[in-house]
């Protein structure tokens, strides 16, 4: 997933992101927000910065099942949203390393037994994703955690995600446990408007922004959500009430205590239309993941 660069230039379509986002307060968060014992950020940046650091060296060394559901939506005459229709796909996929040490994947046909499919040599048989899969198909949500780096930090602006901030950011992302922190990562530089060969003929450039779950004790990313953007006046801001993307992050690899993608939402507005994109990771294998250092906590097994 590269840096949002959805511009929007209607209420339409924002009204449209809302249908299926809402604007919720995790009451979860309040409180955090009110304990005075919650750790400096200073320090959740550093645990953040060690555990991004860990990320990177066993990022490259892992295959997993990619199960993704796209389904259309259309507001009707009365202004409800209705589902037209809905399609799927299930590949596995490898991850290499690409020529410049970014993320690379191979996509696998899979056969019956969720296996990768041979062809009559007995290699696997390599495949893309459909055309309608477009909008994700250059996301990579794994790599997406390995952003936060002491070097990367350097470009964003953090901020805890309280009740001090409801007025200026109507939505707060929901941390599934009570023990998590919910932190604003902030692009430092303003967005920046170009001309580009999208929908709406132009572009938002900036680094991705948005909000995140830690867990307190190890720094582990638990959530992460996106911000879109918005075109006013022929320049670009960030849509802060309406995040359109959300990473779930509940499988746990063994040995080193980091969390992987289980769960991937994104919502694209096309025209009339809205495309929901759901991807479910899971039947995560590593291979010879060393590591001398651990992060904190408690691993607790994982089953799916």
């Amino acid at each position: 997933m590269t840096s949002p660069d959805r511009c929007v230039s209607s209420d339409d379509a924002m009204k449209r992101r809302k249908w299926v986002w809402g604007v919720v307060l995790s009451a979860a968060a309040a409180a955090r927000a009110a304990d005075p014992e919650e750790p400096p950020i200073g320090a959740l940046l550093s645990l953040l910065a060690r555990r991004a650091a860990l990320y990177e060296s066993v990022l490259y060394r892992f295959e997993c099942v990619e199960d993704i559901r796209l389904e259309r939506h259309r507001r009707d005459a009365s202004g409800e949203m209705k589902k037209r229709e809905s399609m799927g796909v299930r590949q596995r996929i490898l991850v290499e390393k690409g020529r410049e040490g970014e993320p690379k994947e191979v996509r696998l046909a899979m056969d019956r037994d969720d296996g990768a499919r041979l062809d009559k040599n007995g290699r696997p048989v390599e495949v893309r994703l459909p055309d309608e899969f477009a909008p994700v198909a250059t996301a990579f949500p794994h790599a997406q955690v390995a952003w936060f780096t002491a070097a990367k930090q350097k470009g964003l602006r953090f901020e805890v995600v309280g009740e001090s901030m409801r007025e200026r950011r109507p939505h707060h992302i929901e941390c599934r446990s009570p023990a998590d922190i919910a932190l604003e990562f902030l692009d430092a530089e303003p967005l920046r408007w170009r001309w580009a060969s999208t929908l709406q003929g132009t572009k938002c450039d900036g680094r991705a922004s948005g909000q995140m779950c830690l867990e307190a004790a190890t720094g582990e990313i638990t959530a992460v959500e996106f911000y879109g953007t918005t075109l006013v006046d022929h320049g670009c801001v960030w849509d802060f009430a309406h995040p359109f993307a959300r990473i779930e992050l509940e499988f746990t690899e063994a040995k080193t205590g980091l969390r992987f993608p289980t769960r991937v939402e994104t919502v694209v507005p096309r025209g009339r239309d809205v495309e929901v994109f759901t991807q479910r990771f899971l039947d995560y294998a590593f291979a010879s993941v060393q590591v001398e250092e651990r992060l904190g906590g408690t691993v607790l097994p994982q089953s799916r």
